[in-house]
């Protein structure tokens, strides 16, 4: 036989409430919201593949010139958001300063033609060469612009490489550039 249902008075009756909820409900407020469990973070990088990568990378940030060997991030070459994988070959140890970078576009990080990282500033020189502050500055203005703007990373970066290599705009201001970049933009599906 089922237990009782301690919820209602009996067969067709309305559920009793307490009196504290009648006295809600009756004023006119909105009875409590339900509280909804927040699900579990979960490691999108399985824990040998993450581990695979840290000892490939000696255990080191893989931007040329840092010596960081702790708190090492796991970053996709290619983001997951975006088709990238989980592939050792799509990944790379690097410090969380320089990770912050990759995703505000002022540092590139791209494989090059034998899979080996090429690390580039926001201007599209070679890392650890000279800057152009103002170039960099107003390249990593559009990128984090167009990225706010919903933009994908891959269309974003397309765009700035096209826009660097046109002479015409390379002093050009970040207003300048986030204009042309808008007219120029090419999104993948």
């Amino acid at each position: 036989m089922d237990a009782p249902d301690r919820s209602s008075g009996g067969p067709g009756e309305a559920p009793a409430q307490s009196a504290a909820a009648v006295a809600t409900t009756t004023a006119g407020a909105t009875p409590p919201a339900r509280v909804v469990p927040i699900p579990r973070a979960k490691q999108t990088i399985p824990p040998a593949v993450r581990r695979a990568v840290l000892a490939r990378d000696q255990h080191r940030c893989r931007v040329p010139g840092c010596t960081h060997t702790t708190f090492l991030d796991i970053h996709h070459i290619v983001p997951r958001s975006e088709g990238g994988s989980n592939d050792p070959g799509n990944l790379i140890g690097i410090c969380s300063a320089h990770h912050r970078s990759a995703h505000r576009g002022e540092l590139l990080i791209e494989s090059g033609p034998d899979a080996s990282p090429l690390f580039r500033h926001a201007d599209g020189s070679a890392y650890g060469q000279a800057v152009a502050p103002r170039v960099a500055d107003a390249q990593t203005k559009v990128f984090a612009a167009l990225r706010h703007l919903g933009f994908r990373e891959r269309d974003v970066r397309a765009v700035l490489a096209e826009l660097r290599a046109d002479q015409e705009l390379h002093d050009a201001t970040a207003e300048r550039l986030l204009r042309e970049a808008l007219r120029r933009i090419r999104t993948s599906g």
